[in-house]
């Protein structure tokens, strides 16, 4: 800093002449004995300046001194200390004096006696200044509109070159510098990472991008101080940079996910969902439209405008692409804004889900879909002895879950309320399934007595008994020899077993025929043609014609039904029917009903059930081979499996151990929005065998953040909102979520003793139930993302239009709020 020098010069100017006797003398004393002196601006008024001492030779004489001009009268004052002639005067200020005003003047006075003689007296004031300005800005308050975009993150920067203050002080006393804070402590580290100001020009320069939908302003504080001493004097002013929205953030819908349950027999038409989307950029929205893809085809469509999705065909659940997507429809939408601005610096559109779940609605009944008209059975048959259809019976319901139970049962021409002689096997069917007809009874199957019996297969369904399929059938009584060899067997052979493998022998006696008469032949007739006899020994043998692990599948049919007859020399016949019985091997895994189940949850849901899974083996009932276990087996997200463990219980729901926490799952399952577990089925068999599910868990967040907003409230008039109630409701119910309750019940009653403070620019409020500080503004929005801790209330002023929302934006750090008003 350069030292100023100032440098003053004097001139004294000393009249010599004749003086008559008894002319008036004087001395100036103090600092203004040289005839001028250094007076600092702030002297004190009412204080004597400088005295003169003056004298006349003259005995008896009155001396006397006043002002020579204007302005040494109304700056000062001259008090006598006595009278005659000699006398000391003191001159005293009587006006304060401003150095910004004047930096020199001149006292002058007129010195006289009785006998008029006048002696002319002049001291000069030389004003020192003093330090007693503050710093002036040319505009109060001071406000700056910058654009968000375009920003290039090197620069080059902005610069707002308005601030500007003025000291009338001189040197150091005038010189200004400038600094600036934010308003509020909280925001220091933001504030000044965006904006700096120049201590010695005030030209304030952006340093960062800025983004209106994080800040739509700042609010600083700028200090202008000069050079005085002491620190100086400073003076301050509101510096309020204005952020400017430009369209640079995507639309986003009020919901990350949507999932809605309807029959399939909802009309052609009907609205059955609606999306809504708004545009991110809230300072100068545009319109937004809708478009959708689904994995159903063409079952649904989105009107572009109003964003309801409707059906457009009738929905079938038992088939076609419904029914091969298991009843769940994933409609993908795409909310793409209608752009009318010019400049667009991000994409313009988002995407969400909406599942549709078509529930089944019991439109089919049961139908046989194969079978044989005839079939037959030889006479004297055992309990348990099949009948021989040509073609297999099969029977189908396309219904889903419930509604394709079937009981199945018997109706014999000889007996209309039921049937002695046969039954059938099952009798429940779920879905689908063979039906074998069996022997209950051989009393009746005598060929000498009848020829036929005529049956009745019926298939009813148990959750409607009205939807009921009949399949009618001619079972023929077949011929054997009654009288003859007679022989008895059981067999029992593993399934899968391989070609050539000995099922058993069996030796028959012709009894009273003599030895060159009782030589036998053996031979089979029937066993689906998988069995072959030596006809000497009358072992009987497996014949695999393809692979014997299909050939022999208990799962497909667990005993074979043929006529064994031995034949003696005599060409005497006898014939038995005989069974085989397939053992149990664990050669089947576990199999879930399901490749795939579509999960929806919802963060801090209290119920911990997620999903039923469902599985079947086709072992052996009742055998360790088809007793099983359900078992996570692992998951995208560790917070599945290490966190909040998944598990089964005995009835096979997936369950949580406690509620989900939104914030804990990884960032990849935050930015997909899905999660798959994988899961396993396990039988007891030796050895076990298992297979694999998806579980797609999708969990939604409530944009309002649940550990954060705990009660809201809307400030109002009764006699006002209470017929706009239900609008109100539904307009909020999506930001709203768990809350809506609360919010209902508070549009009943008069709420004006909420802490909140009136005020013309405030949108809305945050109160902290802890120490009832009011926040507002942009200040309250970023603090909801840091409020994890302290109860927080939302309060609404009615003079705004809470049927409006005008904003809804994802906060960093992953919370969320809801701003509602103009």
């Amino acid at each position: 800093m350069s030292k100023q020098l100032e440098y003053f010069i004097f001139v004294i100017v000393t009249f010599i002449g004749c003086t008559e006797a008894g002319t008036p003398t004087y001395t100036l004393l103090g600092n203004a004995s040289a005839g001028y002196m250094m007076v600092p601006e702030d002297f004190p008024v009412d204080r004597t300046l400088f005295s003169i001492h003056a004298s006349d030779s003259d005995s008896g004489d009155v001396l006397n001194i006043e002002p020579s001009d204007g302005v040494t009268g109304e700056y000062f004052k001259i008090e006598p200390q006595s009278t005659g002639n000699d006398v000391t005067f003191e001159i005293k200020l009587i006006k304060e004096l401003d150095y910004e005003m004047m930096t020199s003047m001149t006292v002058k006075l007129t010195l006289n006696d009785k006998q008029q003689n006048r002696i002319r007296i002049k001291v000069s004031l030389y004003l020192t200044d003093v330090n007693d300005n503050h710093p002036v800005f040319n505009h109060e308050p001071i406000t700056w509109k910058i654009h968000e975009q375009p920003c290039n993150i090197t620069g080059p920067w902005n610069t707002f070159t308005i601030i500007q203050a003025n000291d009338a002080d001189s040197g150091q006393n005038g010189r200004v510098t400038y600094s600036m804070e934010p308003k509020s402590e909280y925001e220091e580290t933001l504030y000044n990472s965006k904006f700096q100001i120049d201590p010695a020009t005030g030209h304030v320069t952006q340093k960062q991008c800025v983004d209106y939908e994080t800040n739509s302003y700042y609010q600083f504080i700028v200090t202008a101080k000069d050079g005085g001493p002491n620190g100086g004097l400073n003076s301050t002013v509101d510096f309020i940079i204005r952020v400017k929205d430009d369209q640079d953030t995507p639309p986003f819908f009020t919901r990350d996910s949507f999932r809605v349950r309807i029959p399939e027999d909802k009309p052609v038409g009907s609205v059955i969902a609606k999306v809504h989307a708004i545009d991110g950029d809230i300072g100068v929205p545009q319109k937004v439209n809708y478009t959708a893809v689904s994995n159903c085809g063409d079952s649904f469509t989105i009107n572009a405008s109003s964003g309801d999705i409707k059906t457009t065909k009738v929905l079938d659940r038992d088939n076609g692409v419904i029914f091969n997507n298991f009843g769940e429809c994933i409609i993908n939408i795409t909310a793409t804004e209608i752009e009318k601005y010019p400049n667009q610096y991000n994409t313009t559109q988002t995407i969400t889900t909406v599942t549709i779940s078509v529930s089944d609605v019991n439109d089919n009944i049961p139908k046989f879909t194969e079978g044989s008209n005839v079939a037959s059975v030889e006479e004297n048959s055992p309990t348990e002895v099949t009948v021989l259809f040509n073609k297999t019976l099969h029977v189908q319901d396309i219904d889903q879950g419930n509604n394709a139970d079937m009981d199945i049962s018997i109706q014999c021409s000889n007996s209309p309320t039921g049937c002695s002689t046969f039954k059938v096997t099952p009798t429940i069917i779920h879905g689908s399934g063979d039906i074998i007809v069996q022997v209950l009874n051989q009393t009746l199957l005598d060929y000498e007595t009848r020829k036929y019996i005529n049956i009745t297969v019926k298939a009813t369904e148990r959750a409607n008994k009205s939807h009921i399929a009949t399949f009618g059938v001619h079972v023929m009584i077949t011929d054997v020899n009654d009288n003859g060899s007679k022989f008895s067997t059981t067999f029992f052979i593993h399934e899968n077993s391989d070609n050539g493998t000995s099922v058993g022998i069996i030796t028959a006696t012709d009894a009273g025929i003599s030895p060159d008469f009782n030589n036998l032949t053996y031979s089979i007739v029937g066993g689906n043609g998988k069995f072959t006899v030596d006809k000497l020994t009358g072992e009987i043998f497996t014949i695999c014609n393809v692979a014997c692990n299909e050939t022999f599948d208990r799962e497909i049919q667990d005993t074979y039904f043929m006529t064994y007859t031995a034949t003696d020399f005599g060409m005497r016949r006898d014939s038995m029917s005989i069974g085989v019985h397939l053992l149990d091997e664990n050669d089947n895994p576990p199999v879930f009903s399901r490749a795939t189940y579509l999960v929806y949850t919802q963060e801090n849901d209290t119920n911990l059930n997620l999903v039923k899974v469902e599985a079947s083996d086709k072992d052996e009932k009742g055998t360790n081979n088809s007793k099983f276990y359900f078992k996570v087996y692992n998951s995208t997200d560790n917070y599945f499996t290490s966190i909040n463990s998944l598990s089964f219980d005995s009835e096979g729901w997936l369950k949580l151990s406690s509620p989900i926490d939104y914030e804990s799952l990884s960032s990849q399952s935050k930015q997909s929005g899905l999660v798959n577990v994988t899961i396993e089925v396990v039988d007891n068999g030796t050895p076990s065998l298992s297979s694999y599910a998806v579980v797609q868990l999708t969990t939604q967040k409530y944009l309002i953040a649940d550990n954060q907003i705990l009660t809201m409230y809307i400030r109002h008039d009764k006699e006002t909102v209470s017929p706009h109630k239900e609008e109100i409701l539904s307009r909020l119910s999506v930001i709203l979520g768990p809350y809506t309750a609360v919010f209902d019940n508070l549009l009943d009653h008069k709420v004006n003793d909420v802490f909140v403070k009136s005020s013309s620019d405030i949108h809305f409020h945050i109160v902290r139930s802890d120490t009832k500080e009011v926040i507002t503004g942009d200040e309250a929005v970023r603090l909801l993302d840091k409020a994890a801790s302290t109860t927080v209330m939302l309060a609404f002023e009615n003079k705004y239009d809470i049927m409006s929302i005008s904003k809804l934006q994802a906060l960093p750090g992953g919370n969320g709020a809801a701003l509602i008003g103009r």
